[in-house]
């Protein structure tokens, strides 16, 4: 393309090159690639999704507190591949803080990384890391709403901590039961009166383990949302099982 006092025009339509390139804007009197307001804006919005993703991920996987495990106990699997994910998704937020830098100062800098073979696949790897953190998620999510509703307990309830005693006792024995799915009743009891299990979570815990459920799909979500609007996850091809400790 040809750009002259602000003013740009196609020289040559590229009919071998696929339609989704992005296209560099030389100005003829600097030489320099112009900058691209529709760029800056598309790696800035990149940014703010990676970015919120990556601390809203973090907030739930390295926040502390009593929460109690409305997912009924996460597996030593399941642990590692959030860690992981958190981490990709981290790695992500700087990758495109850096593009979007690249977009304002270093115009066509984005486009030379994208032909880069070892680039790409590096934010494959990101990608497939990120969304096994998504399958996570819909794991955890799954069971947090099986244990809810065994118990009797709408969501809403849950997140706002409007549950009685009756339901909070009901509910903490379905995140036992969930965590030991061969205990009988007989032997919970034992377990309970040993102090080896609690009674009853507080009002507080289950509240904070919901909203801790309900960040690690917002920022599952936000992963994912991340992964097709760049693109890289069409590339890829996605199998998601149940990991069990």
């Amino acid at each position: 393309m040809l750009a002259i006092d602000g003013n740009s025009e196609v020289l040559r339509k590229p009919h071998t090159a696929p339609v989704q390139n992005q296209y560099i804007v030389v100005d003829v009197k600097t030489g320099k690639p112009e900058v691209s307001g529709r760029e800056v804006l598309a790696e800035g919005a990149m940014t703010v999704i990676n970015c919120s993703a990556a601390t809203i991920a973090g907030v739930v996987t390295f926040g502390s507190g009593a929460v109690a495990p409305v997912t009924g106990g996460t597996s030593l699997a399941l642990t590692t591949v959030g860690v992981a994910a958190t981490g990709a998704t981290a790695v992500g937020c700087v990758n495109s803080s850096i593009r979007t830098y690249n977009a304002l100062l270093y115009p066509g800098k984005n486009q030379r990384w994208d032909d880069m073979p070892a680039y790409k696949t590096s934010l494959q790897v990101l990608d497939g890391v990120s969304l096994l953190g998504v399958g996570a998620s819909a794991i955890a999510a799954r069971r947090a709403v099986k244990v809810l509703s065994n118990a009797g307990v709408h969501i809403p309830a849950a997140l706002t901590g409007n549950i009685n005693r009756r339901q909070a006792t009901l509910l903490t024995k379905e995140m036992i039961k969930l965590r030991r799915p061969n205990v009988s009743n007989g032997e919970l009891k034992k377990l309970v009166r040993s102090g080896n299990e609690p009674r009853r979570y507080s009002q507080q815990a289950i509240t904070a383990g919901a909203i801790k459920s309900l960040k690690d799909s917002i920022a599952a979500g936000l992963s994912f949302l991340s992964s097709t609007l760049d693109g890289n996850v069409k590339e890829l091809s996605i199998y998601l099982v149940d990991l069990n400790s």
